[in-house]
């Protein structure tokens, strides 16, 4: 049997490639950062109430609806126990902000040098490595509920 946190990268994986879209919803059409982790997070989980995204947020959101979607779907995680599954909750590039979460990314792997996340951003969804200035962003880090 596969425990959440793997479910969840294996469905993450599969919108590799799909374009970033604002408020976009659907794995290989467009997708935003709220959505994409909510969708991959419904896909991944066994029989919990699906987590619902408004559509009415700006491109540039507050912090709020992420930091709701986090409380209510998963619970706080400290920064240096992240692993695989994990929801990593990202302070805006310039770090304006530092207590509004502006992003969100999966945790793909956490190895003895580096952490891979999977991130829907401005190219899309992609896969990467984990450096210096994205480490610096991490507002939170989060685990879902099964």
């Amino acid at each position: 049997m596969t425990t959440l946190a793997q479910r969840i990268v294996v469905a993450a994986m599969t919108y590799i490639g799909t374009p970033w879209k604002h408020q976009g919803q659907l794995r290989g059409y467009g997708i935003d950062c709220a959505h994409f982790v909510a969708n991959v997070i419904n896909e991944a989980r066994a029989s919990s109430p699906p987590i619902e995204i408004p559509h009415n947020y700006r491109p540039q959101e507050d912090g709020k609806l992420m930091s709701a979607l986090l409380g209510a779907n998963a619970e706080f995680i400290a920064i240096e126990d992240r692993q695989a599954g994990d929801v990593l909750a990202l302070c805006d590039e310039a770090i304006r902000e530092p207590d509004a979460p502006r992003h969100l990314a999966f945790v793909k792997e956490v190895t003895a040098t580096t952490t891979f996340i999977i991130h829907a951003g401005a190219g899309g969804v992609v896969c990467h490595r984990m450096n210096a200035a994205w480490n610096r962003r991490i507002h939170s880090v989060w685990r879902a509920h099964e």
